[in-house]
């Protein structure tokens, strides 16, 4: 039998732990979604091309070389780790080639819930951000695929939180480096992501300076927060302009010669009407547009913990609009998967605002969970025909010994089979 004592320890441990229930629970099953399908045959979503024209060279080639021709640049620090994996685990290794995307998308989600709560000092809402980082169905799709877009977000990610933890604790070494870390990193994964960096830089400037906010983080004891700030950021500069300096003259030819003719925007004016609208579908496709409305009340009625983190989205989105719309050059909404985290935090924070809100002007007779639960419910109608129907087919590829066999059933013996393009025989 248990004692009084004995009793009051294991209902302590009990609620020491009950919180990270839900969340174990919800890993799990985004582990799971993440896995299904995930050591399908290699070649599909521009693996290929990936694979057979970076990864499987040497180390000095990847590093070196950023695009060839009629093709164009990859992810160079994602790039590097699939090198290593492949000369570990062999380059027919499926599994092996895609596990960076995928234990990027199951760590992405234990760090979403830490900046919610963070952010917000919510179990509310930082298990809804978990749960619908769960059923993302972009970031499912991005975790199954050996490209460098789940690996992105975990370290730009990890780079928004390093800012506020720095800001909490301005003295902190370790998170002044991990800062300057994530921040390389997510520039050499994908060197667009430089614009979220700079976005993310001026922000920390702005609460280091404007006087109200330097009141919520402590910095009247500091008089050189803008020179540290400024210094860490140009660190990250120094690190990445020395990564890929070797890459700089292709870069700029590929830049001339490709991307600049495939724009998917014809103008600044096309960037100002599309751009954004373009972000939300491709982050919450089809019906799920319609709960974009909650990132907007989240934004401008929630309750973060400081008034200078609702600021965060604003100009993390409107940094990478403005920079698109002033240069008049703007690419796919998936190389901006930076913002997908960020976004969705404040979506969760959006429904549980409607939920406390709906149960306060109805007297508590509307309780909070079911109207939240009501919320995410039809969420969840809407989220699963997405992944089920659309992306998860995608990643349905056939392997080469049915591809083979279905060849041979429908040729002749001296047939002539054309392949249009031969970095696809991975395929």
């Amino acid at each position: 039998m248990f004692t009084s004592s004995k009793y009051n320890k294991v209902s302590y441990r009990y609620q020491e732990l009950s919180p990270l229930v839900i969340p174990f629970i919800l890993i799990s099953i985004g582990a799971c979604l993440r896995f299904y399908l995930v050591d399908r045959t290699l070649g599909d979503r521009d693996e290929n091309e990936i694979l057979m024209l970076y990864v499987y060279f040497p180390i000095k080639h990847i590093v070196t070389t950023f695009g060839h021709e009629n093709t164009g640049g990859h992810h160079v620090f994602h790039t590097i780790i699939l090198h290593a994996i492949t000369s570990i685990f062999g380059e027919a290794n499926a599994f092996g080639i895609r596990a960076p995307a995928f234990f990027s998308g199951v760590m992405c989600l234990w760090l979403i819930r830490k900046v919610s709560l963070i952010i917000f000092k919510s179990e509310k809402v930082a298990n809804t951000a978990l749960f619908l980082t769960v059923i993302s169905p972009i970031h499912i799709y991005y975790s199954q695929t050996a490209r460098g877009y789940s690996l992105s977000i975990l370290v730009s990610l990890l780079m928004i939180y390093a800012s506020i933890k720095l800001l909490e604790n301005y003295k902190s070494l370790f998170w002044a480096s991990i800062l300057v870390i994530s921040g390389f990193l997510t520039i050499y994964t994908i060197l667009i992501c430089v614009v979220m960096v700079i976005s993310l830089g001026i922000w920390m400037l702005f609460i280091s300076t404007a006087p109200s906010f330097r009141k919520e983080f402590n910095f009247q004891k500091h008089r050189y927060p803008i020179i540290y700030i400024i210094s860490l950021f140009m660190l990250v500069g120094v690190l990445s302009l020395a990564a890929y300096s070797p890459l700089l003259d292709q870069i700029i030819s590929n830049a001339e010669n490709r991307y600049l003719e495939m724009l998917p925007y014809q103008s600044r004016t096309d960037i100002a009407f599309n751009f954004i609208p373009n972000l939300i579908s491709k982050f919450f496709p089809e019906s799920l547009k319609i709960f974009t409305i909650f990132i907007l009340i989240g934004v401008l009625f929630s309750n973060p913990l400081l008034f200078s983190l609702r600021l965060l989205p604003v100009f993390i989105i409107m940094g990478t609009y403005l920079v698109s719309i002033v240069s008049g050059v703007a690419w796919f909404p998936r190389s901006y998967l930076y913002c997908l985290p960020i976004l969705i935090i404040f979506l969760s924070a959006g429904i549980v605002w409607v939920g406390e809100f709906f149960s306060k002007i109805s007297r508590n007779k509307l309780k909070l969970y079911p109207s939240i639960s009501l919320v995410l419910s039809v969420y969840i109608i809407f989220t699963i025909n997405v992944p089920l129907s659309k992306f998860y087919p995608l990643g349905r590829i056939t392997a080469g010994k049915e591809y083979q066999k279905s060849i041979d059933n429908g040729t002749s013996l001296n047939d002539l089979i054309l392949i249009l393009d031969p970095r696809n025989f991975l395929y």
